[in-house]
């Protein structure tokens, strides 16, 4: 029996946290892991004020997350236990400050079980006792066979639970950023298709996977490889995607996939299939194509207006009628970039709001959409395609999906089912390693970090931590043991700092509330230097003179900007010829630029004079990550296979001559995109991010009869 401690009853509620199980009137009352925490921790205080950061630091344990995250998960408890109307009846808000739970508790003692059959099988609370015994051995898969059983016309009912992404191909703590599953329940809510990394390699393949919505096993898919940008049949029999070149279609009753065209290099931000049988997704010339269902010749579906400035149509996704569409226009002036309605065969169109957010529609009027860092739902009235009411905030995003800013980071089905990525960051650790390989001290302690920058005269440490919906820019004092945060505020997303050349100013990528790159002081004051918020740019590096910024364009062009007072506007530093260019690096003295690309059939490390001049390759069968040494004359590189090489370069006017010699084995997964070393400014030792624990265990979160949590909302 629990002890008696762990059962407590208010009310017609019994609650028994030993076991995690509440029950109302003997029934079981579904409540997410988040909100049974609230609730047991409420219970215990019972009578006495809780304030707010209390209970973020006991629901979220060293974790930096946004108040909105309590609010809501208290708003979700609340609909659960029937709550009165103003919130007093069971827990108190006291304004500002925390919450107070009110009710009456009686905190039980171990009951004593009678052999008799009246006391066994005839008193209520034993039966109601026996049924909860009996409810948790069945355990989670029964628990979301009754979930899934519920009939969908029970609007005050909601249910969760999640997906996890399959453990046997998500392998590598290097690549987080692409572990964000990018995930689609069918029309008819019965299935869902997701897209994991294959294990093994650099940025391995994607494939996608299938799973019944009742069953717990997932299916990889074969033929799928490379697959991005899912999207149903309106008859949930088919599913859509695309490859870097080619757009293909799966058949879900055998597997079969078919190229509809293997030559119309979609961009992958987005596609959408009409019940009329039109698929439509976003061209690398910008503008929105089409294809039918059964495959034929392209058809255009919205054209690019350059006259207005228009760089993109990305995101499309049809309304019910299958002719009316909803997709964003990206334009230099951030005022005419947004959200906007089409119809296919007219040229008309009509923006609902600005911004750079996707939306789709779910039944019975919405839009969703992200916002402040949040899942919305907009009222929204067909008829005359506008909106009936205010956003509605339904629940916290994760991080990563907020940072996929070209399509939605949910998907709905006609039976009021929804899907949501659920990211947990990988737990890291720096280390210093000599040149040679031995280990030396570690740097700080574990944690989610995501890019790092080491400071020219080795004192100072930038990173970013990753919280439940922040990436706050922090330092490490290398020299006195100590981690100031740089970077605060509600949605705070900085990616890549880079440190100017006298190691007392950073710059890096900030995401909101618009993209801009920026420049922080060591106290934490910015100004942006660099703002195009329809098409941002990424930034890789900035001149240790800080006269450049250098920066890409949706990874296929490397740009330079000179900086301060008078300066000439950006200029294109190399077209990417095929494939991808990334991590590219001014050398100290200037006159070089490093970077990595997959221009060949792997990545390779190339340098180039700058500002402009002939591409060298220096890598010796595959490399990443280039870093210089800091008197130029030395490169280093990731080799694929996880060792850490050192070039060394000989100038010769526009000409280098290098000599490639391996170091030692890192022990890592290299990336293509994301920094995992930096070295010493004398090239004698290595700070190395390495996993802690190499899985990273994603899911998809799953909300059955999602509409109820527009009465669950903070906001009503």
């Amino acid at each position: 029996m629990p002890a008696a401690s762990s059962v407590h009853e208010f009310g017609l509620f019994r609650l028994d946290s030993a076991e995690r199980l509440l029950l109302r009137a003997g029934q079981p009352v579904s409540l997410t892991p988040k909100a049974f925490d609230l609730l047991v921790y409420l219970v215990d205080h019972a009578g006495r004020l809780v304030t707010k950061q209390a209970l973020m630091s006991e629901l979220w344990p060293n974790s930096f997350v946004e108040e909105a995250n309590l609010t809501f998960t208290v708003s979700a408890l609340r609909k659960a236990l029937g709550d009165g109307p103003n919130g007093e009846a069971l827990i108190q808000t006291v304004p500002t400050r925390g919450y107070r739970f009110v009710a009456p508790v009686t905190r039980q003692g171990n009951p004593t079980v009678s052999a008799t059959p009246e006391t066994t099988f005839g008193s209520i609370p034993a039966l109601v006792r026996l049924i909860g015994v009996i409810a948790l051995a069945v355990g989670v898969v029964a628990i979301l066979a009754v979930f899934v059983r519920q009939s969908r016309k029970t609007t005050d009912s909601l249910a969760t639970f999640t997906i996890p992404l399959p453990d046997s191909v998500v392998d590598a703590a290097s690549f987080p950023e692409a572990q964000d599953p990018v995930a689609q329940i069918s029309p008819d809510g019965k299935r869902v298709a997701f897209v994991v990394q294959s294990a093994g390699g650099v940025l391995p393949a994607p494939r996608i996977w299938l799973r019944s919505i009742e069953a717990l096993p997932a299916q990889e898919m074969a033929g799928s490889e490379g697959a991005s940008a899912l999207f149903w049949a309106p008859d949930s029999q088919q599913l859509g995607f695309v490859t870097r070149s080619a757009l293909k279609k799966l058949r879900v009753s055998d597997g079969t996939v078919q190229t509809l065209c293997d030559s119309c290099r979609p961009q992958g931000l987005g596609g959408a299939w009409s019940r009329n049988g039109l698929i439509v997704f976003p061209s690398q010339e910008g503008s929105l194509l089409g294809i039918r269902d059964g495959g034929g010749a392209l058809e255009a579906v919205t054209t690019i207006d350059r006259s207005k400035r228009e760089i993109a149509h990305v995101s499309p996704q049809f309304l019910p009628d299958g002719q009316r569409f909803l997709y964003v226009i990206q334009n230099v002036d951030p005022e005419l970039t947004g959200l906007y309605v089409g119809q296919v065969g007219s040229t008309e169109r009509r923006l609902l709001f600005k911004g750079q957010q996707p939306a789709i529609y779910a039944a019975p009027g919405y839009l969703l959409s992200p916002l402040a860092g949040n899942l919305v739902a907009r009222p929204f009235d067909l008829t005359r395609l506008e909106f009936s009411g205010d956003p509605i905030p339904l629940f916290p995003l994760s991080l990563f999906a907020q940072d996929w800013r070209h399509r939605i980071p949910v998907s709905t089905s006609d039976t009021g089912r929804l899907t949501h990525a659920i990211v947990e960051s990988p737990r890291l650790q720096f280390q210093w390693v000599g040149r040679s390989g031995e280990p030396q001290q570690l740097v700080g302690e574990p944690g989610p970090y995501r890019s790092f920058d080491l400071s020219p005269d080795d004192r100072w440490l930038a990173f970013t931590r990753l919280g439940a919906s922040d990436a706050s820019l922090w330092l490490y004092d290398l020299e006195h043991d100590r981690t100031p945060r740089l970077t605060y505020g509600a949605t705070a997303y900085y990616t890549d700092p880079r440190w100017s050349g006298d190691s007392q100013r950073l710059v890096a990528n900030r995401w909101y509330p618009e993209p801009a790159i920026v420049q922080i002081s060591r106290d934490g004051s910015q100004s942006v230097i660099h703002s195009t918020p329809a098409a941002p740019s990424v930034l890789d590096d900035v001149s240790r003179d800080g006269r450049y910024l250098l920066y890409r364009h949706r990874g296929l062009q490397l740009l330079a900007k000179p900086l301060g007072q008078g300066s000439g506007g950006e200029s294109v530093v190399r077209n990417a010829p095929s494939g991808v260019m990334d991590q590219s690096r001014f050398s100290p003295d200037g006159r070089w630029i490093a970077y990595n690309a997959n221009e060949t059939d792997r990545f390779e490390v190339y340098v180039m004079p700058f500002p402009a001049g002939e591409t060298q390759l220096v890598s010796s069968g595959g490399g990443v990550q280039p870093v210089w040494r800091g008197d130029s004359r030395e490169l280093y590189y990731l080799r694929l296979n996880g060792f850490l090489h050192a070039v060394e370069l000989r100038a010769d006017g526009m000409r280098l001559h290098s000599s490639d010699r391996q170091l030692f084995q890192t022990g890592i997964t290299p990336s293509a995109n994301i920094e995992q070393y930096a070295a010493s400014a004398d090239g004698q030792r290595f700070l190395i991010l390495k996993p802690v624990d190499n899985r990273i265990r994603n899911s998809i979160g799953v909300v059955l009869n999602w509409p109820a949590l527009l009465t669950a909302s903070p906001s009503r």
